[in-house]
């Protein structure tokens, strides 16, 4: 089954229902990713006026970490219950080249 990213980087292989959902998943991982960038910020700029020692602060990013960590991990689980609903994309066959002729290359030369 397809990943959020497999879907969005060939979009033309899948329904246009799972593209939107893959669309829609992806996005949320990356909210969740500037939701913890920007409270690892907000928990760096007022470290000092909340007087929190080093261990505290190093506990506090990890748990920012590891919230972002599993919230991601949820999207790519519920994306993963979505797709599986969804039959494999079928690769579409490319039709081979059409010999060439005379007429397409200079180079073949008519059998007489």
């Amino acid at each position: 089954m397809p990943t959020i990213e497999q879907v969005l980087k060939n979009p033309d292989q899948y329904p246009v229902a799972l593209k939107a959902q893959a669309q829609v998943f992806s996005d949320t991982k990356s909210q969740y990713t500037a939701k913890a960038a920007e409270s690892a910020r907000l928990l760096v700029t007022h470290m000092t006026e909340l007087t929190v020692d080093d261990a505290e602060a190093k506990g506090a990013f990890a748990k920012i970490i590891d919230i972002r960590a599993a919230a991601v991990k949820g999207c790519d689980e519920a994306f993963a219950i979505i797709a599986g609903d969804y039959p494999e994309p079928t690769v579409p066959v490319k039709p081979a080249d059409p010999a060439p002729t005379p007429a397409t290359d200079p180079a073949v030369t008519p059998v007489t």
